[in-house]
């Protein structure tokens, strides 16, 4: 199902200052920034104009479960070992965590707006906040930054349906942005604590 009129965002925080990057916008215009408010602005802008977002963020947003350490590794590599292992994985992890929550508590804040962590529901409703996970083709210097351009492009160019390019599916699964959609009021439901985001590559 197309959605028209989406507007794309990705953000990409430095995991040692917080500092973010992201860019975005429609197919009619692009927008940009380097801090957290303008983002969650961004975001509610769109929203308040009826207008579907979807936003990517590359932190880390879930993590495999299974029954042996091996299966978890394997999950992991298959983003290329992004997220799954590592000591910059786990860094990743917890420095997203909270700017996650805070950037969603801020837009709930400026516009109520119902969120998805699945495509067909958000595609089936045409509106609201898309959540998605950017993963990189590689593992990239300490502190290097992520290309929040290429990022959305390579959202854009999965649609419309972008479950085609998902590149990491999981059995089971403890999603820790469906813990931060529960913790900021977007969700009720617990079940999508086991809900794991979409996952596009940076290509």
């Amino acid at each position: 199902m197309t959605i028209t009129d989406l507007a794309v965002l990705c953000a990409d925080a430095d995991d040692q200052t917080a500092a973010v990057r992201w860019y975005g916008g429609t197919s009619g215009g692009e927008e940009s920034g380097a801090d957290w408010e303008t983002l969650a602005q961004a975001v509610a802008r769109h929203l308040q104009a009826r207008r579907p977002v979807a936003l990517g963020l590359t932190c880390p947003l879930f993590t495999a479960l299974g029954h042996e350490p091996a299966s978890l590794k394997a999950a992991g590599e298959g983003a290329d070992g992004w997220w799954g292992t590592g000591e910059m994985a786990a860094s990743a992890f917890a420095a997203g965590l909270s700017n996650v929550v805070w950037v969603l508590r801020r837009i709930r804040t400026l516009v109520r707006a119902p969120a998805f962590l699945k495509w067909a529901d958000f595609a089936h409703a045409r509106n609201g906040l898309f959540v998605w996970e950017a993963a990189m083709t590689e593992l990239p210097r300490k502190g290097g930054a992520i290309d929040t351009r290429a990022a959305v492009a390579s959202f854009r160019d999965a649609l419309p349906d972008p479950t085609q390019r998902n590149v990491l599916s999981v059995e089971e699964a403890y999603s820790l942005i469906g813990s931060a959609l529960l913790r900021t009021g977007w969700k009720s439901n617990p079940a999508v604590l086991s809900t794991p985001p979409l996952v596009i590559r940076i290509q």
